[in-house]
């Protein structure tokens, strides 16, 4: 069994953990593409190296306040089956 290594970060003042294992990347502000008819939670998506990837907004998930931060950062995972 391989050990848990937590990439921990920060939404609003809250610390959240998620498995190193499945982190793919961290990247800085994108250009974000909005996608019609979607979640509330839901940015938009991003071109990342020719990958589309979907953006998620976890304050909105969250129902926390949108305090708008000086440099975004997003956290690029991956999921099995995705």
């Amino acid at each position: 069994m391989e050990e848990f290594k937590p990439v921990v970060f920060r939404v609003g003042a809250q610390k959240f953990g998620v498995d190193i294992n499945i982190v793919r990347g961290i990247e800085k502000e994108q250009d974000i593409v909005d996608v019609p008819n979607t979640a509330e939670y839901i940015k938009g998506i991003i071109n990342l190296r020719g990958d589309v990837i979907p953006v998620y907004s976890l304050k909105k998930k969250f129902h926390m306040p949108d305090d708008k931060c000086d440099e975004p950062q997003y956290i690029i995972v991956m999921i099995k089956g995705s």
